[in-house]
């Protein structure tokens, strides 16, 4: 069981709710996973949700709207699409196959 470690900034785009001014927010992630997740869908699974979790949590902001919750969807998206491609690009030089769900966002990702 081999785990890798990375770390991913990311820079969001956030909405201030006193001024409803955006302002650019640096959002920085270090994620840790078993590589062995990523030999099935069912793990890989778990592994997305695992980078969701860390995401949302790097992703929150004061909020006034008990609706949003005071998570930056869009930095979510973004730090989601961001590690997909880092695990995507490791994985390729590794020569090991990447999940489906993994190059689908790190080929979206890139696409922006």
């Amino acid at each position: 069981m081999k785990k890798l470690v990375f770390s991913l900034t990311a820079v969001c785009v956030a909405f201030s709710p006193v001024a409803l001014a955006e302002e650019e927010k640096e959002v920085s992630v270090t994620i840790e996973y078993d590589m062995a997740l990523l030999d099935s869908d069912a793990g890989a699974e778990v592994l997305m949700a695992a980078i969701e979790d860390q995401a949302r949590d790097a992703c929150k902001q004061p909020s006034t709207s008990y609706f949003t919750g005071g998570i930056d969807s869009i930095c979510v998206d973004e730090v989601m699409s961001l590690a997909a491609l880092k695990i995507s690009e490791e994985r390729a030089k590794a020569g090991q196959s990447v999940p489906r769900e993994f190059a689908a966002l790190a080929k979206d990702f890139v696409a922006q």
